[in-house]
């Protein structure tokens, strides 16, 4: 090959690389010139001109963006508009008063063990020295509740189940007042008041409600703590719901089938009633926790006469402990320390009761009583603890007893909660030097609970008392007796 034909050659093709090597970000151009020399365009110009053609394009993005921020604010405007509705037709409802009708049946059945000293040594009265089984309704309510103007609430609570002692041996089935009350939340200091027929507050397990008490009956002592009567009463807790109070004034009533008060034998009592939860696990929702109490009362009999008497921890069984009117009472003072644990489905709770008696032309008297108990829940359960109040809750079953089924036909159910417990609990309202020789009694209960949903459960119980120390009005002793009795319920409320 010709020596001036392979260095054009080579020329050419050194040329033909640095093309190549330019990649995207060169662009060949014919010069101006119009020579065969090709040239890169610098990325500089190349934006420049992708500049000057969106400059030339039409402005239809403003258009779209302007669209779009009248239809946001014509949603704003529709969404204001239904919230003002919403609001206007909670302000007319709250005007209405709300609402809801409810109640509770216990169903029970009493078997006593009728022993030989048993029926002989037991105190005539009620429930008879026969000491007969029994098939009745312990509690038979209904109540209708509801709200007004937000702060406002009511509830009427009537139980066609109550009994009326009319002698030693008689007895019947009557209609009476449970919680009748009238109050009003969010005040400034007090928070809520109430007025009307309730329980004053004194003691753990008065105050908290028979579906959620652990055995069937309240213990010996609670012979000693206030019920339902009528008065008024302001109570309130701090912001983390550890610290719970409440006081107020009331008027005992002898009875609550329709409670009247119309006379001049006084009556009156200030009770009041503080706890702290110094101890409260909020990771697993309360299934730890340490609940303190104490209960205070100023009951001035003046012309009243207490009474103070017990059952053996069973709705018909005899009366097994009976001051009978102590006359020369004027006022008493007494005291109700409390506490309860609470560790998984493991429990523990106790009180005591306390009273001291003031008597004229005698010695001041003292009659006192406790209890203790322990459950344990088979299930996984905990007993639920309403923090705002100061007491315990209705049991949740982690799984109801034959349960809904579900969309696809089939049937979800599960085993109910089961709960085994314990209670020791005795009552003394024996003081010879100041007159009282009405005994002393200690039981033993023995219980088993299945909750089947949190509104229904079955309940079985097994009581042993003993009774003693008790004297005649002349100072002759009497002699023990112990009674047995088994006991079963069914309970359910909507």
């Amino acid at each position: 090959m010709h020596r001036g034909s392979g260095t054009w050659c080579a020329c050419l093709a050194g040329a033909f690389v640095a093309i190549l090597s330019t990649g995207a970000n060169a662009q060949l151009v014919q010069p101006s010139g119009g020579g065969g020399q090709l040239a890169a365009e610098p990325p500089i110009a190349r934006l420049s001109q992708a500049d000057r053609r969106l400059d030339a394009q039409p402005v239809g993005g403003q258009q779209t963006a302007a669209d779009l921020a009248a239809r946001v604010a014509a949603l704003e405007k529709a969404l204001q508009k239904a919230a003002d509705k919403e609001a206007e037709n909670k302000r007319k409802a709250a005007a209405k008063p709300s609402v809801t009708v409810g109640g509770r049946v216990f169903l029970d059945s009493v078997w006593f063990n009728d022993n030989a000293a048993a029926a002989a040594a037991a105190p005539a009265g009620y429930g008879s020295a026969n000491l007969q089984d029994t098939v009745y309704f312990r509690t038979a309510r209904l109540h209708a509740e509801g709200e007004m103007f937000d702060v406002y609430s009511y509830k009427i609570e009537l139980d066609f189940a109550d009994r009326e002692l009319l002698s030693e041996t008689a007895r019947q089935q009557r209609t009476a007042f449970k919680d009748v009350y009238f109050q009003i939340r969010d005040l400034r200091l007090l928070n809520t008041v109430r007025v009307g027929h309730f329980r004053e507050p004194f003691s753990l397990e008065e105050l908290t409600s028979t579906l959620s008490i652990t055995f069937m009956e309240r213990s010996l002592p609670n012979a000693l703590a206030p019920a339902r009567n009528v008065g008024a009463m302001a109570l309130n807790h701090n912001e983390q719901e550890t610290l719970t109070w409440a006081f107020g004034g009331f008027r005992h009533m002898d009875t609550e089938s329709v409670p009247l008060g119309s006379n001049d034998d006084g009556g009156y009592s200030f009770t009041a009633r503080g706890t702290w939860l110094p101890w409260y696990d909020e990771a697993s929702g309360g299934r730890g926790l340490v609940h303190l109490g104490l209960g205070y009362r100023y009951w001035d009999f003046d012309d009243l006469q207490p009474r103070f008497r017990s059952r053996p921890e069973n709705g018909v069984g005899p009366t097994i402990l009976d001051t009978g009117r102590i006359d020369a009472a004027d006022f008493g003072n007494f005291l109700g320390p409390e506490v309860a644990i609470v560790f998984g489905p493991f429990s523990v709770q106790s009180e005591y009761v306390a009273g001291f008696l003031s008597q004229s032309g005698a010695e001041d008297a003292f009659v006192s009583g406790y209890y203790i108990y322990a459950s344990y829940f088979l299930t996984g359960e905990h007993r639920p603890y309403r923090r705002s109040e100061g007491r315990f809750g209705r049991t949740k079953p982690l799984g109801n007893f034959l349960g809904i089924r579900s969309g696809d036909g089939d049937s979800r159910s599960g085993r109910g909660a089961w709960e085994l417990a314990y209670r020791y609990s005795n009552l003394d309202l024996t003081d010879p030097g100041a007159g009282l020789g009405a005994g002393f009694a200690a039981d033993h209960t023995f219980g088993v609970n299945w909750y089947l949903t949190p509104n229904a459960r079955l309940m079985w119980n097994y009581v042993h008392t003993d009774v003693r120390q008790r004297f005649t009005p002349a100072g002759t002793p009497l002699p023990n007796v112990p009674l047995d009795a088994f006991l079963i319920r069914m309970q359910f409320d909507f």
